[in-house]
């Protein structure tokens, strides 16, 4: 089995689709057995090769929220990734593609819908992204968080899965609480601060 893995732009679709990847590892799939098609200059160009996988990238951008200029600008540069997202597929031949979103998910959905490759999507969030609304419409199953989501896509394709938790994170949840302060070089005694943002905030937060 082949696996197309289409997610991107932020730890809200990286981190899932990184779970998703460490259990088809362990159910058998080697590295060889999956490829990961992201967008040019984001943070999946860093985390996916780290995890050991194979990255291809493709150009894109924000078409919703943004001013007119960067909307003609992204949807340009996503029209001109079609060719490269078909030739991607072609090559690779996967058996499903699975999306959790990303800048890139209109030009490799067209891809696996000329080449008949099967869609399944998974919404990190209730409510779908919007790099995500287009693929909706023609994925066979839409994996949810929870139940909330079913207002926003057919019930008829959707399944309430949870959400992925990585092997790490879960490992995590068993060190003492000692250890956790020396995980992270923390000072035992010392108040500490823990701030949780999103991932799209994350530089704003932490500007001086």
């Amino acid at each position: 089995m082949r696996v197309l893995i289409c997610a991107g732009g932020t730890g809200g679709g990286i981190y899932p689709a990184l779970a998703a990847a460490t259990e088809l590892q362990k159910a058998g799939l080697s590295s060889t057995d999956i490829l990961w098609i992201g967008t040019k200059g984001e943070m999946e160009e860093s985390l996916v090769p780290q995890a050991g996988l194979r990255l291809e990238t493709i150009s894109g951008g924000a078409v919703a929220g943004v001013p007119l200029s960067l909307k003609v600008k992204n949807g340009a540069h996503l029209a001109a990734s079609v060719p490269k997202a078909l030739r991607l597929v072609r090559q690779f031949r996967p058996d499903v593609m699975f999306m959790t979103g990303g800048y890139m998910a209109a030009p490799v959905t067209v891809a696996c819908r000329v080449l008949g490759v099967p869609i399944s999507i998974y919404l990190p969030d209730v409510e779908p992204g919007a790099s995500v609304r287009f693929s909706l419409r023609f994925a066979r199953k839409i994996g949810a968080t929870t139940e909330g989501t079913a207002q926003y896509v057919p019930q008829e394709k959707l399944v309430v899965t949870g959400y992925p938790v990585r092997p790490e994170l879960r490992a995590a949840t068993q060190l003492s609480k000692e250890e956790a302060l020396a995980q992270f070089a923390l000072t035992p005694g010392r108040r500490t601060l823990f701030v949780l943002v999103a991932a799209g905030v994350r530089r704003k937060s932490t500007r001086p």
